[in-house]
């Protein structure tokens, strides 16, 4: 039995022997990071700014606040959050971030209360896999934050 999540399956590279890759079957997905059957739901807030790539969201077809401005509101945000969970607990806090991301945040998720899903190791793109397994990370880049 495969210790891998469902759909995966190694591929020894034939550059380098000995060396295992991993491929979804389902989506064509090659991976280097063993895929791990242990997963979490990850939620987020996206805040564009004016220098994102595309300063544009389904809230605002132009964005024009800083990058500066954006970290302000995200760290308001979580300020707000944090004093929700030290006060009333993790579910309160969760009810309050949902509500927040479906009117704040510039990323489609917003409709789903900034549900990405759940997922594992290794099986969501770079920035999503560290998130979710260093909890209540703040992380900017040239994008959005």
């Amino acid at each position: 039995m495969s210790d891998l999540p469902n759909g995966w399956r190694s591929v020894e590279s034939r550059s380098t022997p000995g060396r295992f890759y991993y491929v979804n079957d389902q989506t064509g997905e090659k991976v280097w990071e063993k895929p791990s059957n242990e997963t979490v739901r990850a939620l987020h807030i996206l805040k564009k700014h004016n220098m994102s790539r595309r300063p544009a969201s389904w809230r605002n077809p132009q964005i024009t606040q800083s990058l500066e401005d954006a970290v302000s509101q995200i760290k308001d945000i979580r300020n707000k959050l944090l004093e929700v969970l030290n006060r009333d607990g993790g579910d309160e806090m969760i009810k309050l971030f949902r509500s927040i991301a479906k009117t704040e945040s510039d990323c489609s998720s917003a409709e789903k209360g900034g549900d990405l899903g759940r997922f594992g190791r290794g099986i969501q793109n770079i920035p999503y896999c560290l998130s979710p397994y260093t909890r209540n990370t703040l992380r900017t880049d040239a994008e959005a934050i």
